[in-house]
């Protein structure tokens, strides 16, 4: 063990006598003999310590404080210190009770100094003495030198905290600083340091690893909760007041308590607050869940079922000045309250704050490398420490092995020894060590991990300031994980917000300033993906971006090209064969059968020695490669080196062309050869039947879902939806139709049929755009069966923050997108028919969205109106409407532009009984005169509504009536009481006219309504609108 000598010890990361504090603080905290309960606060880093570096707060209130003077004698001036140190501990903690002085050497004694005056022993003591009789209670311990030792000593029984705190050498920023340039350097592709764009995993990472910021989050998230969950409360009373007596104040009770924990008293971040927050909601939530059925089951019996409705609120606030529905709401309301602070509370960011050990999943590409090294990065600017290992590190090793080799300890140090330097690094930075393993799945011996990790993590146990994060691909996390995982788990997806933010901050990194043609695919939020994408784009210096024009096989393939034709020139080779894409599939060949996706250097030299022949030497090819970041190289312990692909995807893809390329090459058509070689494909290859699907029908002109082939039914169907956002524009042609319905009938697909055609919605010349198939599709339903599968769709993907909130992200900031004329025509479509929606969110948010379209490119307009003339769906003329007037309303220079479009958007709806459509066009009317344009210019040829002829009975709508499950909403007039809508709604309007008079009654008027609905085709087509309502 190292010699204690605190005149050595270690001066890094800031000084000596800041290392000596930190010393004190941990001693202090190992022997302080703090009671139950007490919290611990350290002062170190904020500024000045207040006459304390460190103190514990006990449930009484007192203070138990430590002081660390870092100096060698006890002289005048340094007692001084320590003297005003005192004075300003009891200023700041009047509840101050014991005084711990920490000093780096021993007093000395009366034999030492002689009898010229007071030993450094006796002036300590007399001064402690008038402390006491001044301050009876509070209690001054000195450590000197040799009791630090003593302490030291008994908590280092491995000599690693000693080792760390008295080597300057030991665990310094400078060699974790190359530790992380070692590892971001073998990440190659996988990490870009100029483009870090901050994801959720950015966040949920920082709060794990203990340098996420959380005070913006303190008022942007947590105090609006607070408060609104609050405001709730207060009708508790209320809320109960259906409550059994017992149960009502067991809520009541519960309730205070959640009030108290969400007080300001407490602090939410505290992992104990947290804890015992969640546990008062798992038991109080059950309690308002009661609350509500009580409260549900009291109103329908007053009011009945369907009178639970706005409406009905509204009638009753409005004429009777009464609030029916009160007790009802309150109590939703607070339960929604507290299922907030529930899901607050679990989220990524809270969860992994306090977690131990943290899983991050993900496809391949997500950015899970790139988010682990830029964390260990950020972790160092912050001054923790980080080390960052790869799965592979692994394959000939024990993990504490290469833990110890990595941070450039001698074989002869131990486990123990090893952890316990890690823990005092942690203790002095004041942040925890985390230990970082990406990509468990990638090493030669993956399936260890299941047994292995949780033993790693049970020894990091004993080690509290030590943390563990690792990372796997998500199809292999049964591979390589099991339930005995105890830490937090966490599926990064890549870009999932901003991505018109990410779309600009690629473009600027790789200096784009063309077109880029928005295609919304989960693809495009692959980092890696987007890399390859930009540079071809930028070899090519097109003026336009669009993956869709070429397919992403295409794309890759000229990827590869350029990187031959920058090898050709560099290497002088003369062979007029793409030397790349040919030694690239010879390795995906070879790569297919391995189970490391991995090749040992001498093994791919030999592979692909015979396609370089005598030209070029298969070492320099293979380093060219690498420094392309095509393949990516590694060390291995025992001095050999292994090879693997820069990107995963880019072994599938050349070995589906390789096999549609052998298949090519036979001349022989019979689809039974190619249905052989997709048969002896393993589940663990389903990669190469993704990158088949886009490329068979580029290639050959065929369909994964044609039954030669002999796929699964519903997997060739899955595997084509998925293709459609990877393939060329130009292999989607009409004959698409037949595998578009094929798709649309496999079970539990349709809704990412939708979604896939929302994604290429604004792709100019795109057979499936907005204005292509998906329009003809739409307009060929009745509008109920349109609207029961578009609406949900519609809802769906924006929640899923899919490709309609993408696109009404993207047109937010309509002023910063660079996007093709077609594109923008296209969006104003794509929007109508989100404002088809039944969600109002989405028809709110799409309607603005087409405001800022129209102010932006007034001329758009027309285009919207001659797209959708003849349209039956009176959403999306109101939208239309609407957008047309506000856009006119900001910007009153373009009133040209909206006299034509309001002429055609009058003529085609004269006949509308739509008062929000005639409405707002004379508003529209009156704004264009108002600005300039001659009365006699602008259309105002709305009709008067046409009355029936012969006003319906009950009669004529008993197929409608008759209909199983009705609901009785529907149901407005026969024999039972009639609905809300009708007493409501209804009546209260037909009290303006004259009704006798005309002979008309009120039953007429509702099975007028009623014979309305079935002429606009409800039930829906196999009564799917019906069975809509039924489940909503």
């Amino acid at each position: 063990m190292a010699t204690i000598d605190f005149n050595q010890i270690r001066s890094t990361p800031k000084s000596k006598n800041d290392s000596f504090e930190s010393l004190a603080i941990q001693l202090f905290q190992a022997n302080c003999k703090s009671p139950q309960g007490s919290s611990f606060f350290s002062l170190r880093g904020d500024g000045g310590d207040g006459g304390v570096e460190a103190y514990y707060k006990t449930p009484t209130g007192d203070i138990l404080g430590i002081q660390a003077k870092y100096f060698f004698k006890l002289g005048n001036g340094e007692f001084g210190q320590i003297k005003k140190s005192l004075t300003t501990a009891l200023k700041n903690h009047p509840t101050l009770s014991e005084y711990w002085i920490y000093i780096p050497f021993d007093l000395t004694g009366k034999a030492a100094e002689g009898k010229r005056g007071k030993s450094e022993v006796e002036k300590f003591e007399e001064w402690c003495d008038g402390i006491k009789t001044q301050k009876p209670n509070l209690h001054i311990k000195l450590v000197t030198a040799e009791v630090s030792r003593q302490q030291i000593l008994e908590i280092d029984k491995s000599g690693g905290f000693v080792a760390y705190w008295f080597n300057e050498n030991t665990l310094t920023s400078q060699k974790i600083q190359n530790c992380i340039d070692s590892a971001a350097a073998f990440a190659g592709p996988r990490f870009c340091s100029d483009l870090d764009i901050i994801t959720e995993a950015h966040d949920a990472l920082d709060s794990f690893g203990e340098i996420y910021d959380f005070k913006p989050w303190l008022v942007n998230i947590w105090k609006p909760l607070k408060l609104s969950f609050r405001t709730k409360a207060q009708y508790s009373e209320k809320v109960f007041s259906q409550t059994p007596e017992s149960e009502r104040v067991q809520a009541i009770q519960l309730l205070k308590v959640l009030l108290d924990k969400t007080s300001n008293k407490y602090n939410i971040i505290d992992q104990t607050v947290i804890c015992s927050t969640l546990d008062i909601i798992r038991s109080l939530k059950p309690l308002c869940e009661n609350a509500v059925k009580q409260q549900e089951q009291k109103f329908f019996a007053e009011h009945g079922e369907g009178s639970d409705t706005p409406s009905f609120r509204q009638f009753h606030a409005e004429y009777m000045c009464v609030f029916p529905a009160e007790n009802l709401d309150a109590s939703r309301e607070l339960l929604a309250s507290i299922i907030d602070i529930k899901n607050c509370l679990n989220s990524p960011l809270i969860q992994s704050c306090h977690a131990r050990s943290f899983l991050l999943t993900g496809p391949a590409g997500a950015g899970k490398t790139h988010s682990i090294v830029s964390f260990a990065k950020r972790r160092l600017d912050k001054g923790a420490h980080t080390l960052v290992l790869f799965g592979e590190d692994f394959d000939n090793a024990e993990p504490w092995d290469v833990v110890r080799s990595k941070l450039g300890f001698g074989a002869v140090v131990g486990r123990d020894k090893l952890l316990s330097c890690l823990q005092a690094s942690a203790q002095a930075n004041n942040y925890c060590f985390v230990i970082a393993i990406d990509a468990l799945n990638e090493g030669a011996k993956a399936r260890k991990w299941k047994n292995k990790l949780p033993k790693i993590i049970q020894q990091l146990n004993e080690y509290p300031r030590i943390k563990i994060v690792v990372s796997s691909r998500e199809i292999y996390n049964k591979l390589v994980v099991d339930e005995r995982f105890p830490g937090y788990a966490y599926s990064h997806i890549g870009f999932t917000r901003n991505f018109h933010d990410v779309l600009s901050s690629f473009s600027q990194r790789y200096n784009v300033e063309s077109e880029i043609t928005p295609i919304f695919t989960d693809e495009l939020r692959n980092p890696l993906l987007l890399h390859l994408v930009f540079k071809t784009h930028k070899s090519e210096d097109t003026c336009s971006l669009d993956v869709s024009t070429s397919g992403f096989s295409t794309i890759f393939s000229k990827y590869l090209k350029q990187i031959d034709d920058l090898l050709r020139e560099r290497l002088d080779y003369v062979s007029p064969k793409n030397m790349v894409r040919a030694v690239m599939s010879k390795l995906s060949d070879f790569l297919a059968h391995s189970e490391t996706q991995t090749i040992n250097w001498e093994t791919a030299v030999n592979t692909i020695k015979p396609i370089l022949g005598n030209e070029l030497l298969p070492e320099k090819f293979i380093d060219e490669l690498v420094k392309e970041q095509l393949l990516i190289l590694s060390a291995t312990n025992d001095e050999d080196f292994l090879i693997r692909f820069g990107y995963q995807r880019f072994g599938d893809m050349l070995r589906a062309s390789s096999i549609v390329q052998s298949y090519q090459e036979t001349g022989n058509s019979d689809l039974s050869i190619f249905a052989e070689k997709l048969a002896i494909l393993t589940d663990m290859e389903c990669g190469i039947l993704e990158a088949l699907a886009s490329i068979l029908p580029e290639n050959i002109g065929i369909e994964i879902t044609d039954n030669r082939l002999g796929l699964d039914n519903d997997l060739a169907h899955r595997l084509f939806v998925k293709s459609l956002t990877w393939r060329s524009k130009q292999s989607v042609t009409p004959a698409i139709k037949e595998h578009m319905f094929g798709a649309l009938r496999t079970g539990g697909l349709w809704q990412t049929v939708f979604e896939s055609l929302f994604q290429l919605s604004i792709v100019p010349s795109h057979y499936l755009n907005a204005e292509s198939w998906f329009k003809d599709f739409q307009w060929r339903q009745d509008f109920p069966s349109r609207d029961t599968y578009l609406s949900v769709a519609l809802t769906d993907s924006y929640n899923k923050k899919g490709a309609i909130w993408f696109l009404i992200e993207a047109l937010e900031k309509i002023e910063a997108t660079s996007w093709p004329e077609e594109s923008y025509k296209l969006a104003s479509t794509a929007l109508l028919w989100c404002c088809s929606a039944t969600d109002r969110r989405v028809r709110d948010q799409a309607t603005r969205c087409l405001g800022l379209l129209f102010k932006q490119y007034p001329v758009m307009c027309l285009h919207a109106v001659n797209t959708f003339t003849g349209c039956n769906d009176d959403y999306i003329l109101e939208s239309l409407i609407l957008a047309m007037y506000t856009s006119c309303l900001l910007s009153p220079e373009s009133v040209e532009n909206f006299v034509d479009p309001l002429n055609r958007y009058i003529r085609a709806n004269r006949s509308s009984n739509n008062i929000l459509i005639r409405e707002h066009s004379q508003l529209l009317r009156q704004e264009l005169v108002k600005l300039g344009i001659e009365e006699d210019r602008i259309s105002n040829q709305y009709v008067t509504p046409s009355l029936p002829l012969t006003w319906p009975i009950l009669s004529d709508v008993q197929t409608l009536l008759k209909l199983e499950n009705l609901p009785l909403n529907m149901r407005l007039w026969g024999d039972q009481l009639g609905p809300d809508f009708l007493r409501y709604v209804v009546e209260p309007r037909l009290k303006a006219f004259d009704l006798q008079s005309q002979n008309i009654t009120l039953e007429n008027i509702a099975c007028w309504i009623m014979r309305e609905a079935e002429y606009i085709g409800y039930p829906g087509y196999g009564n799917e609108a019906l069975k809509h309502d039924l489940a909503t």
